[in-house]
């Protein structure tokens, strides 16, 4: 009997513990979505960045099929490629580590 009317009088008390802990444990926990949230706004920017990179790439393209001097400077940049009886200096720079200061 005072179990009885200990659940009677603190029954909105039960309730809500109840209700807060089938929020954080059940299949569709806040924490869950939370962290999905954070997902999706991550994979959205992801998305849109390398939609924005696509478009460049078509572009890029487009520009080198209708310019051949275009796919030549592509060609001479990114693969190094030369023309018979050139010469081709390539400079690679190297920093200078500072100094740490304590």
């Amino acid at each position: 009997m005072k179990i009885l009317s200990w659940i009677v009088r603190y029954k909105f008390i039960i309730a809500i513990l109840l209700f807060i802990s089938y929020l954080s444990f059940s299949e569709n926990s806040i924490f869950l979505n939370i962290r999905l949230k954070k997902e999706i706004k991550k994979l959205e920017t992801e998305n849109e960045f390398l939609s924005f990179q696509n478009q460049q790439m078509k572009l890029q393209n487009e520009l080198m099929r209708e310019d051949k001097d275009a796919l030549e400077l592509y060609m001479r940049e990114y693969f190094f490629l030369k023309k018979e009886n050139e010469e081709i200096f390539r400079i690679n720079y190297v920093e200078e580590p500072t100094p740490e200061k304590d």
